[in-house]
């Protein structure tokens, strides 16, 4: 295994004279992380948004962007259950998927039917999530009192169960 990888870093506010290709440690993950190789990242409207530092949940200037991958699990963590080496699976990100490799808690994960490309997967996990997070912001304005992460996991499991014709 190197002991770099590649990532695009947002460097500055701009456009996209201001991504820089860069060279970072790869890192091992830790309880409860998998370390994917990152095979296809979506390009959208998030992106723009966080070239502009006008994306709220995207950390502080520099950082590597890419919303939603798709790739290849390369290491597990301590703990780490219902995943193998070589698994291919997609997670919304919000952050780090420009990248050669990724490391992120390991319930952000979803495998993805070997029917499914990687490109079609990582475009559509974003796409299918957003009506997800419209009801999530319906549930918060109307006080209902659930966790939103497993609101957005259960509104992007049942588009992913349709989309990918897996079973509910």
């Amino acid at each position: 295994m190197p002991v770099t990888y590649r990532a695009v870093m947002l460097t500055a506010k701009g456009g996209p004279e201001v991504l820089q290709v860069v060279r970072l440690p790869v890192e091992p993950p830790g309880t409860g992380q998998l370390r994917i190789r990152v095979r296809a990242a979506g390009v959208g409207a998030t992106e723009l948004i966080m070239l502009t530092g006008g994306y709220l949940y995207a950390p502080k200037i520099p950082f590597v962007p890419g919303y939603e991958v798709a790739g290849v699990v390369d290491a597990l963590g301590p703990g780490v259950t219902g995943f193998e080496l070589g698994q291919r699976v997609g997670a919304l990100t919000v952050y780090g998927g420009f990248a050669e490799l990724l490391v992120r808690e390991a319930e952000h994960f979803l495998p993805i039917p070997e029917r499914v490309s990687d490109r079609d997967a990582a475009a559509v996990i974003l796409n299918y999530g957003q009506p997800g997070k419209c009801s999530i912001a319906s549930q918060r304005s109307s006080r209902v009192k659930r966790p939103w992460s497993l609101a957005r996991r259960e509104a992007l499991g049942l588009r992913l169960c349709s989309f990918c014709d897996w079973p509910e």
